[in-house]
């Protein structure tokens, strides 16, 4: 399975399409260069003038060409036993403190992602959490090999990434059941609100019989737990 946070603030310049991505149930290709991480995509350099297969020299102009052209797609899996809905932090960092929600997507996406039209599914697999990257070739047919190595305190996202041809909406089916397992609410995440995304919300669960969690604090220690919601 694997597990991606929403947001639900109003001042991201991108809310709106997040919102509109997850209700027609798509997954978004994000530019590298537009994470949180400034060090997304670069790596250390061991031959850096050797001309790669497409005549672009390898040096940082050429990695920051390839940050600014791939779309990726970033999801989190389960890490030694514990799920990503039950670490705080990345409620924290991806979920707007907690008002917002996480999707737990079934393995069936692994398929469709692979088989998207229109937008080549150039590469796949596990981020790895080790020392700076050091690329002795040029960037050749493969330049996204950066694109999968993370500095060691980013760990505890257990990323896998899948990388397009080009930034943008990737569209996972008509068939929401087949794709979406369960959502989980934030702690600070209220599905009864008033408000115009929680209706829109809530009226997608509903209407597509969606598994739905509340998460709470445990006040005996650092610990989130999950309850099932009946809308």
């Amino acid at each position: 399975m694997y597990y991606k946070f929403y947001g639900l603030d109003q001042k991201d310049k991108n809310y709106v399409g997040k919102i509109c991505s997850v209700l027609h149930n798509c997954l978004y290709a994000s530019l590298p260069s537009r994470f949180n991480d400034p060090y997304e995509g670069y790596c250390a350099i061991a031959e850096q003038y050797k001309m790669p297969k497409n005549g672009i020299p390898y040096h940082w102009e050429g990695i920051s060409r390839y940050r600014t052209r791939r779309g990726v797609v970033c999801l989190s899996m389960p890490n030694n036993g514990t799920m990503p809905y039950d670490n705080i932090l990345m409620w924290s960092h991806y979920a707007d403190y907690h008002s917002g929600f996480c999707i737990e997507y079934s393995d069936c996406i692994d398929k469709i992602l692979k088989e998207i039209d229109g937008n080549k599914l150039i590469k796949h697999g596990e981020v790895i959490y080790n020392e700076y990257p050091i690329v002795s070739g040029g960037i050749g047919d493969d330049d996204t090999e950066p694109i999968f190595h993370k500095a060691p305190c980013w760990e505890y996202e257990k990323e896998y990434r899948f990388v397009f041809n080009h930034p943008g909406c990737i569209p996972l089916g008509k068939n929401i059941k087949a794709t979406i397992n369960a959502i989980y609410l934030g702690v600070n995440c209220d599905i009864n609100a008033a408000s115009s995304e929680m209706s829109l919300l809530r009226d997608f669960i509903k209407d597509n019989n969606i598994c739905c969690y509340q998460m709470t604090l445990n006040h005996i220690q650092y610990k989130l737990e999950h309850h099932q919601l009946k809308l």
